[in-house]
């Protein structure tokens, strides 16, 4: 019997990631990442902002506006081509953020709209804002000013301690699996469950097919896959599983407990759902979560996102920007050697049985 599907989807729109306190942001149920903008040509009276908003709630929030000393008007837009002409357009009543789900502001889509700006945005510049929330009402945030060809922000950053954090679980090959353990790699991850027909192994091909793509980056991240049904998948069936995908990928999964407090930690949304028969399935978040090689959050990547701007993000995760240091004094040059050089150096989706882990067709 084929299962109802029901999508809870990371809701996805660009906005510039908001660094107060080390450009991460928790206020209340949200934990806001990575608010950027672009620098702006002499003249200009209009920017862009852009940022990750994700919901660990149990309650439906919705950013309504914003505002900012920077500029004479802040506006919520939408940006789309339609028969290749490009529309922009103003949104009215918000946006909103399910429970458990994440909004991203990014460019090509959902942004914030600096207008009428007192002065242009440049490179470095941090831009004070405050976003209005349904609930939460006004949260403080900063947008760091990037360079005007930027497309993702340039940073993991500490926005990594309001999501993600310590775990503990059981891998596919039944040894112990921690956030300490994938220290010094960067990692995707994803929450599922083996019975899933739809999105689980659509969104793990999908990452292999990325992997392979990306070339030699592909090898400098680990892919992670954690079940969150444990009365159904043990750490065999998951290695079984993951197997299937034809590429590295770490399964895992843990007591009741365990999976928990991870949960907990990264905001994802998980409840099982009786259906006929006396079995269940299981919603989950759809976002596959990207952290840097030290756990701390990057951004996600959303189930409808297209692929080039899922390359981009794992591109920008595999071959960090490293922060340029500032220049040094050049010292006189020795005896029979030219001068020394100082060099500039980072868905909830509804999901029904499909048989035995390690049997799915995927």
């Amino acid at each position: 019997m084929n299962p109802s599907i029901r999508i809870m989807f990371a809701a996805t729109a660009l906005v510039a990631a908001p660094p107060l306190l080390a450009h991460g942001v928790t206020a209340g149920a949200l934990a806001i990442g990575h608010p950027w903008s672009r620098e702006t040509a002499p003249g200009q009276k209009a920017g862009g902002g852009f940022l990750t908003i994700m919901n660990k709630g149990k309650s439906e929030e919705r950013l309504l506006s914003a505002t900012s000393p920077a500029a004479a008007d802040v506006q919520i837009h939408m940006m789309k081509v339609e028969d290749g002409v490009m529309r922009m357009r103003q949104v009215t009543g918000g946006l909103a953020i399910p429970a458990g789900g994440t909004l991203e502001l990014k460019p090509g889509g959902y942004h914030i709209m600096f207008m009428g700006l007192k002065k242009p945005f440049k490179q470095g510049d941090m831009i004070p804002a405050t976003l209005v929330f349904a609930r939460q009402g006004k949260v403080a945030v900063r947008f760091k000013v990037q360079p005007i060809a930027s497309t993702a922000p340039m940073e993991g950053g500490p926005a990594g301690a309001a999501i993600g954090g310590p775990f503990t679980l059981t891998a596919a090959d039944g040894s112990t699996l921690t956030d300490r353990t994938l220290k010094g790699r960067p990692f995707a991850i994803f929450f599922g469950f083996t019975r899933c027909p739809d999105v689980c192994p659509t969104s793990l091909a999908r990452m292999a097919q990325l992997r392979e793509q990306l070339g030699p980056d592909g090898m400098k991240f680990d892919i992670v896959f954690v079940s969150v049904d444990p009365q159904h998948d043990r750490p065999a069936d998951i290695g079984s599983y993951v197997a299937l995908f034809k590429t590295p990928i770490i399964g895992a999964t843990g007591t009741d407990a365990q999976l928990a407090q991870m949960q907990k930690e990264y905001g994802v949304y998980v409840r099982k759902v009786p259906i006929e028969g006396g079995d269940y399935t299981v919603d989950h978040t759809a976002a596959i979560y990207l952290m840097d090689k030290d756990g701390r959050f990057v951004t996600t990547i959303d189930y409808h996102e297209n692929d080039k701007t899922a390359l981009e993000k794992l591109k920008r995760m595999a071959r960090p920007v490293r922060p340029r240091r500032r220049n040094r004094a050049a010292a006189p040059p020795r005896p029979g050697r030219g001068p020394s050089l100082s060099h500039a150096a980072t868905r909830r989706r509804r999901c029904g049985p499909a048989g035995r882990a390690g049997s799915a067709a995927g």
